[in-house]
């Protein structure tokens, strides 16, 4: 008796095991709902997005061609000065001593221009004399030109090389950032600066001459500054395989400085793209990969997708025709081969 009563307990087990995953399977394969949307194809203003560093407009570190000493200093570090301001006087005794032959060969040339008047010396001699006469001007000239530094364009003095009282002797000068020349005086025109940023070859041809760009600094949060290409470098680097491009930014105020670092944002021709929503992609755990689901005969369909931008709260795709249906809301309980019930 105890054995067929254990017997029938089993047989009831057994059976309802079997409606419970009958129960559970049934569950499985009810159509999951979701709401959906379609692959749209639409023009949009592209921009480029590059980091770069401010530099001075102009800049020359100013010297002279002969060594001196130097004698006085017109203006601290940091002033503003204009085009042709006297900057430094360096010593003048090589001058004077010039000054003062040119000065004794004028008196024998006035005297030879006389006698030639009267006939009394040859026309070999007067164009002797008159030839050394223009070689010491020319030496006077020379001298003066090399006893001063002028502005060549007006700017900011942006750091002094030799200081009064030092003698200035032609070096080369290795310091980032300036002109491999040597010099006594650096000056640099900010009230314009060119912004130099290094582009790669699959995007240079997507770059232009006058092309409008906004900048953007960590000094300055929030803060934008209009700029417009000024120049593209002809060759390319043969490394990196990326060329420098230099972007002009009216900086009237002189609130950038030149080292600062920035980052571009340059408007590109328009184009056209495939978008969709930016929550229907789903990107692979652990991977880059990016992945949608795609309806196809009311059942989910998986599609790897290369996510090119993402704008806004919409995503430019590749991967997906123009018109393909995909889930939106309910992709996270959908697997592939899953029935749909399509609530939109």
């Amino acid at each position: 008796m105890n054995r067929l009563t254990n017997f029938a307990a089993i047989t009831i087990l057994l059976l309802a095991g079997c409606q419970q995953k009958e129960e559970v399977k049934t569950v499985e394969n009810k159509p999951v709902a979701v709401k959906t949307t379609h692959v749209v194809k639409k023009n949009y203003a592209p921009e480029l997005s590059l980091t770069g560093t401010f530099c001075a407009f102009k800049e020359a570190n100013l010297g002279t061609a002969l060594p001196g000493k130097v004698e006085k200093i017109f203006y601290p570090k940091g002033a503003r000065v204009n085009k042709g301001e006297l900057l430094v006087q360096l010593s003048e005794e090589m001058l004077i001593q010039a000054q003062i032959e040119h000065d004794a060969i004028q008196t024998d040339f006035e005297k030879i221009a006389r006698l030639k008047e009267k006939g009394s010396v040859t026309e070999q001699d007067y164009d002797h004399l008159k030839a050394k006469l223009d070689a010491s001007e020319a030496k006077v000239k020379m001298l003066r030109k090399n006893t001063e530094i002028r502005a060549p364009f007006s700017g900011v003095i942006a750091d002094y090389l030799v200081q009064e009282g030092e003698n200035y002797l032609f070096s080369p000068n290795l310091e980032a950032g300036y002109s491999f020349t040597s010099g006594i005086v650096s000056l640099m025109q900010i009230n314009r600066l060119i912004f130099k940023a290094d582009i790669n070859e699959k995007d240079l041809k997507k770059i232009k001459r006058g092309m409008h760009a906004t900048i953007y600094t960590d000094v300055y949060p929030g803060k934008k500054f209009e700029a417009t290409v000024s120049f593209i470098e002809p060759a390319l680097n043969m490394l990196t395989h990326s060329a420098t491009i230099e972007l002009s930014v009216n900086n009237g105020n002189q609130i950038l400085k030149p080292g600062m670092f920035g980052k571009a944002q340059l408007k590109l021709p328009e184009d056209s793209a495939r978008f969709v929503p930016q929550q229907a992609v789903v990107q692979q755990p652990g991977t880059g990969n990016n992945y949608v689901f795609a309806v196809k005969n009311n059942t989910a369909e998986r599609h790897n997708v290369n996510l090119v931008k993402i704008i806004g709260e919409e995503a430019i795709i590749d991967g997906l025709a123009e018109g393909t249906e995909i889930i939106v809301t309910g992709k996270n309980k959908v697997q592939e081969g899953q029935e749909l019930a399509i609530k939109n």
